[in-house]
């Protein structure tokens, strides 16, 4: 996975199991099957292969590592010194179309009071530590942050948005209010406009 960096030199770095799954599942190319197929198949790929960020500054660098490890040297990652494997993951961010998750403390727009709950053709997968909904026979995949995996579980029963922004406050009473009302519309828009929602 390329990583662009504003300095320094080119470096291969492990990369965490839970980024390598979301990257791959964002980025996949499978032609067939169903998205629940297909994030199978990217979670067996993420357990069994390793995966490294290529961190860079500059492409011409960046070539120059390649060639080394694969082309002049034919070591490839099994001849990176131990030092290259301590190193910090890079945090890769949200890979997939994810509800949610919003810096912004406007919301799009006022919390409504309509109940919804979630469709039961759509399927809560875990891999590497991260959640993700897929529907049986749907080709999308969605990435829940912690937010969007709390309130999906609470879908289970009708719920509203102004019931959701009150229990997710009680449980977190530091985080502003403003910041929760946010990322909550958001997550309930996004639910509803990809279709994961029914009205209760």
């Amino acid at each position: 996975m390329l990583v662009r960096k504003p300095e320094g030199p080119a470096e291969f770095v492990p990369a965490d199991s839970s980024d390598s799954l979301r990257n791959v599942v964002y980025q996949n190319l499978m032609r067939r099957g169903s998205a629940l197929e297909v994030l199978e198949r990217s979670k067996r790929l993420t357990e069994e292969t390793p995966c490294w960020y290529l961190r860079y500054a500059c492409l011409d660098d960046a070539a120059a590592l390649l060639r080394n490890a694969f082309i002049e040297t034919g070591k490839g990652f099994s001849g990176l010194g131990r030092e290259q494997e301590s190193s910090p993951p890079i945090a890769a961010g949200n890979a997939t179309p994810t509800p949610g998750g919003s810096r912004s403390h406007a919301p799009r727009r006022r919390a409504s009071r309509e109940n919804f709950i979630r469709r039961p053709d759509v399927l809560l997968r875990q891999g590497q530590g991260e959640f993700f909904l897929v529907q049986e026979t749907g080709d999308e995949i969605f990435h829940l942050n912690a937010l969007g995996r709390a309130v999906w579980e609470l879908l289970a029963e009708p719920l509203s948005e102004t019931e959701a922004i009150g229990l997710i406050a009680s449980v977190f009473p530091d985080t502003p209010r403003a910041r929760i009302e946010c990322d909550v519309v958001n997550l309930f828009t996004a639910f509803r406009k990809n279709e994961l929602l029914f009205k209760a």
